[in-house]
C-alpha cells in the first residue's frame, strides 16, 4: 500500500468558558441585547425599516449610542429576530455602550485545535532535541531561527520550518509540511451546548484591574471532530530514497509522522500530554504568585487553584488529556515560550523585551486573565480533549 490512512474521533468539552472570537467587533445593545435573564444575538441583515424609520435616521445623522436605542425599540415590538439566545453571567452590570466579542459561529473551529497539536508537536521535538543534542545545539537553533527584527506574526515561522517542513523538488514550488499529514474536519456533531454572556478581567501583580470584557462564552457541550492521519507505506518511503534531487529534509518531514506515531492515539494523546503538563504548572505557578495579592481586591482564585490541581493530577490518565485554546489564555498557550522560559531564560527575557515593544503592553507573566463562572474564579480556555 502506497499511503496508509488512519482516522479516529476526537471529542472536545469546555472546562472552564471558553472564547474564540469571531474576529468581528461588537457592540452591546447593537449586535447583543440583554434582556434580563437572557441575551439576544441579533441578526441584524433581517432587520427591516419602514420609509419614515429611515428618514428619520438620515435626518437626525444617528450615532452608535442611538443606533442602540433603535434596535432596543424593535426589539421590544418583536421587529428583531435572534441567531441565538443564551443565558446572562455577568458579575456587574454593563454601563452605556460597551463592546462584546462573540463567539465564532463554529464555536471552536478545527483550525483552532489543530494550532494546539502544532505547538504541542514543536514543544515535543525541541524536548527531544533537548534531550539527546544538549543545551547548546537547541541554543543555535533558536538564535537561527527565531527572527525578532521582523512583525511579531512573522518571528518563528522559521523554526517550525526546521522542524515540520521541507521544500518540496525545485519543479513542484512550495513546501511539504507534517501538519498536511493530519486533517481535522470542522465540528460534525455538537452535543447539549451551552453559552453564556459573561465578564472577564485582566489583572496586574499589584491587583489592578487592567481590563474588564464582555465575552460570549462556550460552558458546557461536546464537539465532535474527525481526524484523519497519512503516512506513507513502506515501499512508496523506500522509492522516496531513490528519488535523485529529493532533499534529505522531505525524508525527515514524510518519516516525522511515523517516527512519532501520532497514528496511535496513546501516542498521540502522549504529546499532548508532555506539552499541556507544563502549561498547568506554569499557571499554577501564576495563580499562586496572584493569589494573596487579589483577595485584597476581593478577587479569590481557591477555587481555580483546587481545579488546576486536579488537571495536573489527571494529565496522564485515561483517554483524555486537559488543553487550554481560544481567547486570554496568553502566549504560554499559543507558542512554545513555555519551553524557552524553562530552559533559556536569557532568551525569553529578550523575546518578552521585544514583544512588549512591538504590541506597546506587557508581554510577560505579570497579568492573570479571570473569567466569572459558576460564582467564582477561573482561567478561560480549559478543555478536555478525548479519542473517541
Amino acid at each position: 500500500m502506497s499511503v496508509m490512512r488512519y482516522s479516529f474521533n476526537i471529542v472536545l468539552e469546555p472546562i472552564t468558558p471558553i472564547h474564540v472570537w469571531n474576529g468581528v467587533r461588537s457592540v452591546l445593545g447593537l449586535d447583543l441585547i440583554i434582556d434580563g435573564s437572557k441575551y439576544c444575538v441579533v441578526d441584524v441583515e433581517s432587520i427591516e425599516f419602514d420609509v419614515d424609520e429611515v428618514s428619520n435616521i438620515l435626518s437626525k445623522k444617528v450615532d452608535v449610542r442611538g443606533f442602540t436605542e433603535i434596535v432596543s425599540k424593535l426589539y421590544r415590538e418583536g421587529r428583531v429576530r435572534c441567531k441565538r439566545v443564551f443565558d446572562v453571567d455577568l458579575k456587574t452590570s454593563p454601563q452605556g455602550v460597551s463592546e462584546v466579542k462573540l463567539i465564532n459561529d463554529l464555536l471552536i473551529p478545527a483550525s483552532t485545535v489543530k494550532g494546539y497539536i502544532r505547538t504541542a508537536i514543536l514543544n515535543y521535538l525541541l524536548t527531544q532535541d533537548l534531550n539527546s543534542k544538549g543545551l547548546n545545539h537547541v541554543k543555535q537553533v533558536l538564535d537561527a531561527n527565531i527572527d525578532l527584527s521582523v512583525e511579531p506574526k512573522y518571528a518563528s515561522p522559521n523554526l517550525e520550518s526546521y522542524y515540520l517542513r521541507a521544500p518540496r523538488l525545485k519543479e513542484q514550488g512550495g513546501f511539504i509540511d507534517l501538519l498536511q499529514q493530519i486533517l481535522i474536519s470542522d465540528v460534525i456533531k455538537s452535543e447539549d451546548v451551552k453559552l453564556s454572556i459573561r465578564d472577564s478581567y485582566i489583572y496586574d501583580l499589584t491587583g489592578k484591574l487592567i481590563a474588564r470584557l464582555i465575552l460570549e462564552t462556550l460552558d458546557r457541550g461536546s464537539l465532535h471532530y474527525r481526524m484523519d492521519i497519512s503516512k506513507l507505506g513502506s515501499t512508496l518511503t523506500q522509492l522516496a530514497k531513490g528519488l535523485r534531487g529529493l532533499d534529505k529534509k522531505v525524508l525527515d518531514v514524510i518519516t516525522l509522522i511515523d517516527s512519532l506515531k501520532l497514528y496511535e492515539p496513546e501516542k498521540f494523546l502522549s504529546i499532548l500530554r508532555t506539552y499541556s503538563e507544563l502549561l498547568i504548572k506554569d499557571e499554577l505557578m501564576k495563580v499562586s504568585k496572584f493569589s494573596e495579592i487579589l483577595k485584597r481586591v476581593d478577587v479569590d482564585v481557591s477555587d481555580y487553584m483546587r481545579l488546576l490541581n486536579e488537571l495536573l493530577k489527571g494529565v496522564n490518565v485515561g483517554k483524555c488529556v486537559p488543553i487550554r485554546i481560544g481567547f486570554m489564555t496568553g502566549h504560554m498557550a499559543k507558542t512554545v515560550d513555555i519551553f524557552i522560559s524553562n530552559n533559556f531564560r536569557s532568551k525569553y527575557d529578550e523575546i518578552c523585551s521585544v514583544m512588549t515593544q512591538r504590541y506597546h503592553h506587557l508581554w510577560d507573566d505579570s497579568t492573570l486573565k479571570l473569567v466569572w463562572f459558576n460564582k467564582s474564579f477561573y482561567g478561560l480556555g480549559w478543555a478536555k480533549l478525548c479519542v473517541v
